[in-house]
């Protein structure tokens, strides 16, 4: 098991989807950062969460170290998902946490951060090397344990859910989806 610092792994990363490889390994996604957070009472602010690649072989055991592939300066990364498109591509999602008030303190500690207000599209390679530049998405996301899948000849789809009330802090989600909402990627190589 993988991971990428050793205090408050729920709030400060963890691991996302998990692909099989033609060579019998594997390749993964993760949330983190780079380094390791000491043992404290408390939560650190900084730095903010990155997306990572990290490959595994066949006994599950990590072939090197992560590879940090998307961060923002001041910005919580989240909600990764990896799926493959072929031809040697793939898929990123990732999704961006704003702060959505003038007073930092207050609103970290409402956990705001958690979720995601923009989410993002990159089509990269096995490395993690950008071939496509980030997409703002508009009008959709995903969730936290929604998956992305591949829909062949360059395509993914996932399924979404969209609850406004979701980003609003202390205000839980109503318990009945009232619509559901189906996304497709297509890639410009197929």
């Amino acid at each position: 098991f993988l991971t990428t610092h050793r205090y408050r792994l729920i709030h400060k990363g963890g691991p996302g989807t998990i692909l099989p490889l033609d060579d019998g390994g594997f390749l993964g996604v993760v949330v983190g950062h780079d380094g390791n957070i000491a043992a404290q009472d408390r939560i650190p602010l900084q730095p903010p969460t990155e997306i990572g690649l990290v490959r595994f072989d066949g006994n599950a055991r990590p072939v090197g170290a992560v590879k940090w592939i998307a961060k923002k300066k001041d910005q919580y990364l989240g909600y990764p998902q990896i799926t493959p498109l072929g031809n040697g591509r793939y898929l990123l999602g990732y999704g961006e946490m704003k702060k959505t008030s003038h007073s930092a303190k207050e609103e970290w500690s409402n956990y705001s951060y958690l979720i995601p207000w923009d989410y993002y599209l990159v089509e990269i390679d096995i490395n993690g090397k950008f071939l496509t530049k980030p997409k703002k998405l508009e009008g959709t996301g995903w969730g936290e344990q929604d998956q992305m899948v591949s829909l062949g000849r360059g395509r993914v789809g996932w399924a979404y859910i969209p609850d406004p009330t979701y980003k609003e802090l202390n205000k839980a989600p109503e318990c009945n989806a009232k619509g559901l909402q189906l996304s497709v990627y297509e890639s410009g190589q197929k």
